[in-house]
């Protein structure tokens, strides 16, 4: 539960830096997601943007929308937890909705679980259930579609390498495994494991290409 609720704070901290919006918005947007269940949390942050006449860009309302969906299926418990770039502008791994299915992860981890677990899934929202229920879950360094880390401004590297530790301090138990995704994210992600204290360090790290 405590990581279910730093992640969507942050979420409202980045949306409120990156847009100007207003404390007692993000405060009211705070207090009616401590009702609603996940599903419906980009409903409610979109019901009272619109009640305050709070416009924003299509990339921030895409970051709530995926966001959101990332949080739908975090686990209680994170056992193998995945670290990528940022979501892609496109086919985003979370969405269960998206019925072309380019999302390369996706599909490439459909296929592993399928080997592994000897399971057929035959749809992209059984596959998302079973990450889930196996106590998986993809974490990006950016929020931001399509964000990447060569040219990004040091100051936002710096800030994603700290959201990344804070939230994997916050994390209990820790997980058993953690994959980083693609060569890039290796350093970045190395360097947010440093600052975890040594007895929550997770168990190993394992390298994904």
């Amino acid at each position: 539960m405590k990581a279910h609720i730093y992640k969507l704070n942050k979420l409202l901290e980045n949306l409120r830096a990156k847009y100007n919006i207003p404390e007692y918005v993000i405060n009211e947007i705070k207090n009616s997601l401590k009702w609603a269940s996940r599903p419906e949390c980009s409903e409610v942050i979109f019901e009272i943007l619109k009640r305050f006449d709070i416009k924003l860009d299509e990339c921030g309302l895409k970051i709530i929308k995926l966001e959101c969906l990332r949080h739908s299926y975090m686990p209680s418990k994170i056992d193998f937890l995945f670290i990528g770039e940022s979501p892609p502008k496109s086919s985003f791994f979370y969405d269960s909705h998206d019925k072309k299915n380019k999302n390369i992860l996706s599909n490439i981890m459909k296929t592993v679980f399928t080997n592994v677990f000897n399971k057929k899934f035959d749809s992209k929202a059984e596959f998302l259930d079973f990450f889930k229920d196996k106590n998986c879950y993809l974490e990006d360094l950016f929020i931001t579609p399509g964000k990447k880390i060569k040219g990004a401004p040091k100051s936002e590297l710096n800030t994603a390498i700290e959201d990344l530790s804070e939230f994997l301090n916050i994390l209990d138990p820790k997980p058993k495994a953690i994959a980083i995704i693609g060569k890039k994210v290796w350093l970045p992600a190395s360097l947010s494991l440093i600052h975890i204290s040594e007895p929550t360090r997770p168990l190993y790290i394992s390298y994904a290409v």
